[in-house]
């Protein structure tokens, strides 16, 4: 997934924008452009208008093996910030920020910090990219490509990719293309089913 800042990223249905300010939901992961793996993105969201004033959420994240594993001891800088306008809605909160100082191919587990205004996440795993024109050791890399996928009938197709990405190995994740088909509801369900369909791909997008 190239990077972008978030367009909207657990199942279709009730998942509409949270209402509680401290809800940090549609947890996705994207590569930054770095070459050396040294980098991955983090985007979420949160409520808009009652999102806490002090909200200045950092990720915290260390590395998941050898020495410190386990303890989140690197963080990123403060998240930047937007919504936008839906259906004369605004957005949920976005936010974006960027994982630095990693090593190629190596696991790391990372947390959003909302601070005291809304604590922190359950630590989630990852690995990092692996780096372009790497030695052959590096490689095969694995991806998981897929299109045109909404809401309806997505059960089974979301159920593998997380299944997948929960045993190991793939690098990447890619959705080609039509995503959610929010744009075929129109007004005022346009919102709902943009952030039901991030809420659902979190549960392997937070990974890869």
């Amino acid at each position: 997934m190239a990077r972008f800042f978030p367009l909207i990223v657990l199942s279709a249905g009730a998942q509409v924008p949270p209402t509680d300010p401290c809800v940090q939901n549609q947890v996705r992961l994207s590569l930054t452009g770095a070459r050396d793996g040294s980098e991955m993105g983090v985007s979420w969201a949160t409520s808009n208008a009652s999102t806490p004033l002090d909200y200045a959420a950092v990720v915290r994240y260390g590395p998941a093996s050898g020495p410190g594993a386990g303890r989140l001891t690197m963080t990123t800088k403060v998240a930047d910030a937007r919504n936008y306008s839906v259906c004369g809605a605004a957005s949920p909160s976005l936010h974006f920020t960027t994982m630095t100082g990693l090593q190629a191919g190596s696991s790391y587990y990372y947390s959003i910090d909302g601070g005291a205004a809304c604590g922190a996440t359950a630590p989630a795993l990852f690995t990092a990219p692996k780096a372009v024109g790497a030695a052959p050791s590096a490689y095969p890399f694995t991806m998981l490509a897929y299109a045109d996928m909404g809401i309806s009938n997505s059960q089974y197709t979301t159920s593998f990719l997380a299944q997948r990405v929960a045993a190991g190995g793939v690098d990447v994740v890619v959705h080609a293309g039509d995503i959610s088909y929010a744009d075929n509801r129109g007004c005022p369900f346009y919102d709902t089913v943009q952030n039901d369909y991030y809420n659902e791909i979190q549960q392997y997008a937070a990974h890869v």
